[in-house]
This record gives C-alpha cells, structure tokens and sequence, in this order.
C-alpha cells in the first residue's frame, strides 16, 4: 500500500494538490476508527496539542520533502532512501532525545540500512544519473 502511494504521487508529479488530496482522504478514511478505538483513552488535552502540533510539524515536513524529492527524482532513487532513512533516523532520535539503549545489534542494523541504501543508489551516482 505504501509503495502504491508512493508510486501515485510521483506519477502526479510530485504535486502539493495530489499530496494535500491524499491526506485529506486518509484522514476522512481514518477519523471514524481514531475516534472508535482511541479518543476513549486520550491523555489530558494540553498533552494532545503538544503531541499533535510536534507529530503534525515532522510529518508536513516529511511529505513536502517526499513530493519535492518526487518532482526532481525517479522512484527508484527517492523511494529506497524515503523509506530507510526513517528506519535508520528513528533509532538514532530515540537515542538523542529519549535516551533509549542503542544495542550492538541495532546499531548493526542501522549500518546495514544505511548500506543497503547507498549500494542501491550506486548506479544512479554519477554525473548523468543525477541530472
């Protein structure tokens, strides 16, 4: 599914419009299952604010990066990159600002997502593939 979605807004052209519809679909798809299975057991209010205004900030801003990266990049370069760098970021931010233990094996992981992201964009580093 997220690949599919992904796939449209680059077929879109990576348009503000197209994201903008998207979401306003998911969030009129969504709503009625938030308030069904969560708005029952929410925090106090202030703290929902707080956590919806930081949540709403870092996800615009993931998507106007994600449809700016579509209108200049092909699928194939920007999805790998849009997808593992959340896996790689997310461990190190718990780390940062959550004081989360970062284990051997994480930090491994984390290597081998990085890897795994620079071996698939090999071929399309060169002067022409970033053109």
């Amino acid at each position: 599914m997220h690949a599919a979605w992904n796939f449209l807004l680059k077929r879109a052209g990576g348009s503000q419009v197209a994201l903008a519809q998207s979401k306003l679909v998911e969030a009129v798809l969504f709503a009625p299952l938030f308030v069904y299975f969560a708005a029952r057991t929410l925090p106090p209010a202030g703290v929902v604010v707080l956590l919806v205004g930081v949540a709403s900030t870092g996800v615009l801003a993931n998507y106007m990066s994600l449809a700016a990266a579509y209108r200049h990049g092909d699928l194939s370069f920007v999805y790998p990159i849009a997808r593992g760098a959340a896996l790689a970021m997310l461990p190190a931010f718990g780390w940062i600002f959550l004081g989360e233990r970062l284990t051997v094996t994480s930090a491994l992981a984390i290597v081998v997502i990085v890897a795994g992201i620079v071996v698939l964009q090999l071929p399309a580093l060169t002067r022409d593939g970033l053109r």
